[in-house]
């Protein structure tokens, strides 16, 4: 489902491609070692002209670019240090007055629904699409789904990589569109119309 909001018009156009686990490991050589770690809080969140995070799982990966920097967030709900929301929406929108400008964009991915041991993972998800929103700032969101997820940026040529074991297979044995994998795979994709969806 492309998005359609009264966002301001950016004059560049991000790429989100889904990719395979050899892939991933290529491109994020090129990042520096820039590295969003357990244990998953806000400290741990870097920014940087690149960044890249692993197993994102019930945990929620929250991406705010403009252009020069990227600021990637990488929160686990079953933390005791993420459990006082506040605090971590407090950092979210500092980083925002930092980061923005014209070109201003985010990214939501992750969450899994009806986790026992993890209640707050979609809840905090919605709560990340929450702030965008009341930012005016475009996003692009994928959410839930019940498999380990990578996620890295490139500043250089405006990319998010989505890295997913089944990507593969949903490209060359059933042929989707990558929006059409993209929706095998999260249980609620949403694409800002100032981004495009593509295979690696």
């Amino acid at each position: 489902m492309q998005v359609q909001n009264n966002y301001p018009q950016n004059s560049f156009k991000s790429t989100i491609r889904l990719v395979n686990p050899i892939k991933f490991m290529t491109d994020i050589r090129k990042i520096y070692r820039q590295e969003v770690t357990y244990p998953w809080t806000i400290n741990e969140s870097k920014i940087a002209k690149g960044a890249y995070t692993f197993r994102v799982c019930d945990c929620g990966v929250v991406g705010i670019t403009n252009g020069k920097e990227v600021l990637l967030m990488h929160i686990c709900p079953t933390m005791k240090e993420n459990f006082d929301f506040k605090k971590i929406e407090n950092f979210i929108l500092e980083k925002i007055n930092f980061l923005r400008n014209s070109f201003t964009q985010g990214f939501v991915l992750g969450g899994i629904a009806d986790v026992p041991e993890s209640p707050k993972s979609i809840e905090y998800i919605n709560n990340y699409c929450n702030i965008f929103e009341r930012e005016n700032i475009p996003f692009s969101k994928f959410k839930g789904g019940n498999s380990e997820r990578h996620v890295a940026y490139f500043t250089e040529n405006d990319t998010w990589l989505i890295c997913n074991g089944r990507a593969e297979s949903l490209n060359k044995m059933y042929h989707f569109t990558p929006f059409e994998a993209a929706k095998q795979i999260f249980d609620d994709v949403q694409l800002c119309e100032l981004d495009e969806i593509k295979w690696q």
